[in-house]
Formats: C-alpha cells, structure tokens, sequence
C-alpha cells in the first residue's frame, strides 16, 4: 500500500513561498525581453515589488473578487469587493514604496528585435 507523508507546515510555507519566488521569476525573464525591445530598460525592483504583492493579490483580492462575483446575484456583494478594494490599496502602497526605493535601471542600448518574431 502506497503510504503518503503528512506535510509539515514548515515544509507547507517553503513550497508556497518557494512557488511564488518561482512565478515571479518565470514572469520576470519571459517578458525581459519585451521591456528591453519597448523601452531599452530593465527595472531592478520587479522581482521584489512581484514577490511582496503575490501573496496580498493571492490571499486578498482575488478570493474576495470570485466570492463577490458568486454573491451578486443575491445583491449581496458590497463586503467583499470592499475587503478586494483594501487588497488592491495594500498593493498600491506595495507599489508607492518600492517607487521610492533608488532608481536602478539596467540601460540596454543594443536591439533585441533578433530575438522576438515579429
């Protein structure tokens, strides 16, 4: 009989953190070079600013937005769009420090057009 070990909440925490460290990164480099083709720039802050918003956008908005979608028929939708509402000011704060942070743009002068089907 196949026999399955009980996940640890250490271990829990680790995947779940490990997993949003994974997907931003992903996005990051997979759009890298469309940022670099448009603005020839790369912006330093998107893998932190990413990693620090994920979880509010996870946890907060996006479960409120799907239960508020399931409660407006019933005209019962007001509290959850306000508690997304309260998410998405929590990412814009996110947002608004990591603006202030110093500027660190990586200038990228050279086309990468070779690189993108046109």
């Amino acid at each position: 009989m196949l026999q399955v070990a009980a996940v640890t909440p250490v271990v829990f925490i680790i995947c779940f953190f490990g997993g949003i460290l994974l997907t931003a990164m992903i996005g990051g480099f997979s759009t890298a070079l469309f940022a670099v083709e448009h603005f020839h720039r790369l912006n330093a802050y998107g893998l932190p600013a990413n990693l620090m918003a994920m979880p509010v956008v996870s946890f907060v908005v996006m479960p409120m937005g799907m239960l508020a979608m399931l409660l407006t028929p019933l005209g019962l939708d007001v509290i959850p769009w306000k508690i997304a509402g309260f998410g998405l000011d929590i990412v814009i704060a996110i947002a608004q420090m990591v603006s202030t942070w110093a500027a660190i743009s990586i200038s990228a002068d050279c086309r990468v057009g070779i690189f993108l089907w046109r």
